[in-house]
């Protein structure tokens, strides 16, 4: 899967997509998480060999939310794994390094 050109910004629904295309060719369970009543879950689910992983996605220049702020803090004190990843080859590094 190539890489966008440099400087391109791709929407985070563009992100998503090619995560959910990358972590699902490497075997890795996917789920995009959506919850009409709470907005502070994460965008995905990524689970491979005993890992879980809760992924929220930003744009290049984007910024969490309060709520997702709030959510991500109490995921981590419950014991999650998740992270914030901003741009397609940020977004790229996170899956080489957590499934490779």
């Amino acid at each position: 899967m190539a890489l966008a050109p440099s400087g391109k910004d791709h929407l985070e629904s563009d992100i998503q997509h090619r995560i959910i295309d990358r972590a699902r060719a490497r075997k890795c369970y996917v789920r995009k998480l959506v919850s009409p009543s709470y907005r502070g879950i994460p965008d995905l689910l990524i689970i491979r060999g005993g890992v879980v992983l809760f992924v929220e996605v930003k744009r290049t220049n984007g910024k969490r939310t309060q709520m997702q702020r709030l959510e991500h803090t109490l995921l981590t004190k419950a014991g999650a794994n998740i992270v914030t990843t901003f741009g397609l080859y940020e977004a790229f590094a996170l899956l080489d390094k957590w499934f490779p």
